[in-house]
């Protein structure tokens, strides 16, 4: 086999992250076989049972005797000191690769760079080039040389029905959703949800056998999480565009304290609710704005173009969806 020839003595450059990057934190962790088959009869039973109104404590019990059988092997236990290494090398990746060079015998000389005054706007624009051309083969989604483009195109107007025959349907619009907001239709789709509460319950119940990828189990648990926890606290009522806000405002102070029972992961603090109050409007997909000392809803950002077509959307999704349920 042809392969190229190095030489030992030529001076090699290297750039290392001080620190690993993880794309995806949730697949990270994979959990071996029999531990993830013990976890989904948990899920699956769990759900059935709380469905049914039943007690849940002998599934519990159980549950627990399978995880300890699981830990007490000798290969469980080999994984996780894997692991362990695993997960200390990506947080002192750095470290990591200049011991190992080191060690193997490397001569290694460290440098630093002097920084360009033009380098990162040049990259900023080149990333920006490349999430466009992506966005736009994306857009066209019929070639036969971009599958995963393919399915970004198929998911995309499955997540959103109707979304092509709109005025918004555009490469833009793709790269807002997929590069530069990926949170920007989960958002929407919250503030859906919890103005039909009985949908989401329907989808809640619905959803639980479904989630049996372990990637998924966690994310679906926290977006239900939250749904349920902004449904618990009623946001809708809050949502009023007329209305204006401060700090002292008594209903954002009840607010706050509901927010503390509510399950929802934020700090709440009841003598400066706003802070409180913005961050729920943020997961919604709405803002906040102040004027003249007082606080509103922005009507600029409620009304935009790319919002309401996507609330559209949905609304033909959910329905579809409910109808599908409902039906014998």
């Amino acid at each position: 086999m042809i392969a190229r020839v190095r030489d030992p003595k030529l001076n090699r450059w290297l750039w290392c992250s001080r620190y690993g990057q993880v794309k995806q934190s949730s697949p990270n962790f994979q959990f071996p076989e029999a531990l993830m088959q013990a976890m989904e009869s948990f899920v699956l039973q769990t759900g059935n049972t709380l469905l049914d109104g039943k007690e849940t404590t002998t599934i519990v019990e159980k549950f627990i005797q399978d995880v300890t059988a699981v830990t007490e092997d000798s290969h469980y236990q080999t994984f996780c000191i894997l692991k362990a290494i695993q997960s200390y090398e990506k947080s002192h990746l750095w470290d990591c690769l200049y011991q190992a060079l080191v060690k193997s015998g490397q001569k290694i000389e460290l440098v630093t760079l002097n920084s360009s005054p033009t380098a990162k706007q040049q990259e900023k624009t080149a990333k920006e080039t490349v999430k466009l051309t992506n966005a736009e083969t994306i857009y066209l989604g019929n070639s036969p040389h971009h599958q995963q483009a393919q399915r970004m195109h198929t998911l995309l107007r499955k997540q959103l029905p109707g979304i092509e025959t709109t005025s918004v349907w555009s490469p833009q619009f793709i790269k807002r959703v997929l590069y530069d907001d990926r949170a920007f239709i989960a958002k929407q789709e919250r503030f859906w949800l919890i103005h039909h509460p009985e949908v989401a319950q329907q989808m809640m119940q619905s959803l639980w056998y479904s989630i049996m990828e372990q990637h998924l189990i966690q994310e679906m648990q926290q977006q239900w999480s939250m749904i349920q926890g902004l449904i618990t606290v009623d946001l809708p009522q809050f949502l009023d565009l007329e209305k204006t806000w401060t700090n002292d405002a008594v209903d954002l102070k009840a607010l706050s304290h509901q927010v503390q029972t509510s399950g929802l992961k934020l700090k709440a603090n009841s003598q400066q609710p706003i802070p409180l109050f913005r961050q729920l409007l943020h997961l919604i997909g709405v803002k906040l704005m102040r004027q003249q000392g007082y606080y509103q809803i922005d009507p600029s950002a409620w009304y935009e173009r790319d919002r309401l077509a996507i609330l559209e959307c949905l609304d033909r999704r959910f329905v579809y969806h409910t109808s599908l349920t409902m039906s014998p």
